[in-house]
């Protein structure tokens, strides 16, 4: 939706069919064709049948999955990942991690039923789910889940960030809290969101002036039938990362052309995104991971053995058509990346 609450008649952007929209580039138009495009009339579980359903699917196979959305201040990122704004859970439009979040506890608790009727009390099989929240703030990585985070956000109380044997890059010190169903993972989230930073911009009173990185690991440990030594057992740990990124608005435009060090950060994380994109896409040697601690975080998710996939929010308001124009091109990069 525009921000001022009028669409008016003319939109800058529209859809074609499932899969292509057409979008004002001047006074021309462009098609772009996606692997699927979501019009103002779909629904909250339409969205999350197309891009989620799959990646709790991944993550119970022991595959690592991240979906990230992109776009501008008010076009719908975090209303896609959480739901409405205020936390106010209405089962309609609950988005994706409410959905995927209850789907994945589901889940695990009929694969636990039927492996305790397949292999009775000769074997053993159980899974444990974990999260961490962490906010990117100035390039700076703070845990949002380990109580009361300074306004301030001053660097002395970020995490520093590590590489992990398997090359995962992770928040040392980051509190990852043990979480025992649905209703209590939204609890979490919940809390830690209000810790979020956030400030008036010239474009929404409540934007996120950071990037959340919300990570969800289930480990599954199991023992063969038949294996008497109760230490010995298989382990498997996979991570569903939900990234919601801040707005991708000029500095000009969100901040009337004031330049203040969280819009720059806020900026930088966006821009060396865009470059690991492109990097990936072409092929490139050098991919600068390293450029941003959004993407150090991410990293496993780019360009590891993951599934990832990209939202990204557009509005159709004229006024706007700058940055939609801008979001469907880094969506097109970001398509012609192939994991492997």
């Amino acid at each position: 939706q525009p921000h001022d609450g009028r669409v008016g008649n003319v939109k800058s952007v529209q859809v074609i069919d499932g899969v292509t929209l057409e979008a004002m580039d001047g006074s021309d138009s462009k098609q772009f064709v996606y692997d699927r495009v979501f019009g103002p009339e779909a629904t909250q579980q339409e969205v999350y049948s197309a891009c989620a359903a799959e990646m709790v699917d991944a993550v119970i196979e022991g595959t690592n999955a991240c979906i990230f959305a992109f776009g501008s201040t008010g076009a719908g990122k975090t209303h896609s990942m959480l739901g409405p704004e205020g936390g106010r859970r209405q089962a309609k439009q609950d988005g994706i991690l409410p959905r995927a979040a209850g789907e994945l506890f589901r889940r695990i608790a009929r694969l636990e039923a039927e492996t305790k009727a397949a292999i009775g009390a000769g074997g053993f099989s159980a899974y444990e789910v974990r999260v961490s929240f962490l906010e990117v703030y100035c390039e700076n990585a703070f845990d949002l889940l380990s109580g009361p985070v300074s306004a301030s956000r001053e660097p002395s109380g970020a995490c520093a960030l590590r590489e992990a044997a398997d090359g995962r890059v992770y928040a040392d010190g980051a509190k990852e809290e043990r979480i025992k169903s649905c209703e209590h993972l939204l609890e979490v989230v919940a809390a830690g969101a209000r810790a979020r930073a956030t400030a008036a911009t010239g474009v929404h009173a409540h934007s996120s002036r950071s990037h959340a990185l919300l990570v969800v690991s289930v480990e599954h440990r199991w023992r063969d039938v038949g294996e008497t030594d109760a230490s010995k057992f298989h382990t498997q740990i996979a991570r569903l990362t939900l990234v919601d990124l801040a707005g991708a608005e000029s500095m000009e435009r969100s901040h009337g052309g004031s330049v203040d060090a969280a819009g720059v950060g806020t900026n930088m994380g966006l821009l060396v995104l865009g470059r690991v994109i492109r990097a990936l896409a072409e092929g490139s040697e050098r991919v600068p991971y390293r450029d941003s601690s959004l993407t150090r975080l991410m990293q496993s998710s780019l360009g590891g053995k993951a599934k990832t996939q990209m939202l990204a929010c557009v509005s159709p308001v004229q006024t706007e058509s700058d940055v939609t124009l801008h979001t469907l091109k880094y969506a097109l990069s970001a398509r012609n990346v192939l994991l492997k």
